[in-house]
């Protein structure tokens, strides 16, 4: 028998106050599934909301061998932000969201 969004939802705050981050937005994501097959969208999209919060996202980017750059992408001497690179990236990250920002 498949399980009811409840207990999904019990197991996804199980696994949350567990630190199981990945596992709670899995199960998140199934709770959701369940609504939505129920035609409960806006509760679909809070569960996909709460999924979201615990999930990570990584993402690569490479430029192809020898391949150069559009000359209007580069900058201008001079036009540098301090610390940017004249080529490249930045490595950073993006919170959505953290309850413990503004303690």
């Amino acid at each position: 028998m498949p399980e009811s969004a409840v207990t999904l939802r019990r197991k996804a705050e199980e696994a949350v106050a567990a630190g199981r981050y990945s596992d709670a937005a899995v199960l998140f994501r199934k709770e959701a599934a369940i609504y939505r097959a129920n035609g409960d969208v806006n509760g679909a999209k809070v569960e996909e909301m709460k999924a979201d919060r615990y999930s990570s996202q990584l993402r690569v980017f490479m430029h192809l061998p020898n391949a150069k750059a559009p000359a209007a992408a580069l900058p201008k001497t001079g036009e540098l932000a301090k610390w940017e690179p004249s080529y490249g990236c930045y490595l950073g990250g993006f919170i959505d969201r953290d309850e413990r920002l503004g303690e």
